[in-house]
C-alpha cells in the first residue's frame, strides 16, 4: 500500500494454542488522506474491505478528510475527545517552537494513560470491537492520523483479546518504528526547512514516533485501576466472554 502509511494485515500472529489470526480481516493503518486509485481497488477486490473505523476527533477528520470508497461503510470514534494531554499536545505541535522532547515524551506517556481511564477512549475501543463483532463477511480497516497511538493500542487490545502474547502485540506495535521511517523523514525535513531549531525538531521526533514504554503505560494502568486486563474488557469495555468466544471464532484459525 504505497499510499497509506503504516499499513498492515494483522493477519497471521499466531495465537497461544497453535492457532493464528486469519488474513485479510483486520487491517491497522494511518489516515486514507492521500489513497491512491491503486490502493482503493486493492482494498476493495484482495481485502473485501467493509468498514473503516476512524478514531481521529472530528477537527482532523475536517482538516485531512478520508478519501471515501464506494461500499464502504464509515464509522468515527473520537478516542481522544476527554483527553487534556493530547489537545495541549495538539496545540504545542501547532507551534512547534515550543515543542520540548522532554515534555512531548511526558505528555505521550500521559496519552497512553488516557486511553485506559477516559470515558471517550472506553467508548471508543469499545465501539472498534462491537464493530469486529458485527461484520462477518468482509475486513475492517481502522486507524487514526498516524497509525501509531490510537491505532497502536486498539490494534493491542484486539490482539490481546484473541490470545495473542504479550512479546507479539509488542512486535506489531513496534513494526511502527519501521513503517513510519519515510514519512517521519519528510515531516522533520519541512520543519527543518521552515527554520524551526534543532530542539524543536527534536519533539517532533519524539511526536510522531513510539516506544515500548507507551503502550506498557497503558497495560500497567490496567492492571493497577482495574486489576486485570480480563477485568477491564468484561467490567469496563463490557465485552462478554461469549462476545469474546464470538470474535475468536471468527477471526481465528
Amino acid at each position: 500500500m504505497k499510499s497509506i502509511v503504516n499499513f498492515r494485515d494483522l493477519g497471521e500472529i499466531k495465537v497461544d494454542g497453535g492457532k493464528k489470526v486469519k488474513s485479510k480481516l483486520i487491517l491497522r493503518s494511518g489516515a486514507l488522506t492521500d489513497l491512491s486509485l491503486q490502493d482503493m481497488t486493492a482494498l476493495k477486490d484482495e481485502y473485501n474491505l467493509k468498514y473503516v473505523v476512524d478514531l481521529r476527533a472530528s477537527s482532523e477528520i475536517k482538516e485531512k478528510p478520508n478519501v471515501v470508497i464506494d461500499g464502504v461503510s464509515y464509522i468515527n470514534f473520537d478516542i481522544i475527545a476527554d483527553s487534556a494531554q493530547f489537545s495541549t499536545l495538539r496545540n504545542f505541535q501547532d507551534r512547534a517552537d515550543k515543542l520540548k522532547p522532554k515534555n512531548t515524551d511526558d505528555h505521550l506517556l500521559s496519552i497512553y494513560k488516557d486511553f485506559v481511564t477516559t470515558s471517550s477512549a472506553i467508548k471508543g475501543f469499545k465501539g472498534l470491537i462491537l464493530t469486529l463483532l458485527n461484520e462477518d463477511e468482509g475486513s475492517i480497516l481502522f486507524h487514526c492520523a498516524a497509525g501509531k497511538d490510537r491505532t497502536g493500542f486498539g490494534a493491542a487490545v484486539i490482539l490481546k483479546i484473541l490470545g495473542v502474547s504479550d512479546e507479539d502485540i509488542m512486535a506489531d506495535y513496534l513494526l511502527t518504528i519501521k513503517a513510519r521511517k519515510e514519512a517521519n523523514a519528510k515531516i522533520l525535513e519541512d520543519f527543518k526547512n521552515e527554520g524551526y531549531d534543532e530542539v524543536a525538531l527534536e519533539a517532533m521526533a519524539v511526536l510522531f514516533n513510539i516506544k515500548e514504554e507507551y503502550l506498557s503505560n497503558s497495560f500497567a494502568t490496567i492492571d493497577e485501576k482495574y486489576g486485570s486486563f480480563d477485568k477491564f474488557v468484561n467490567d469496563i469495555l463490557e465485552i462478554t466472554q461469549e462476545q469474546i468466544e464470538s470474535l475468536k471464532a471468527r477471526y481465528l484459525e
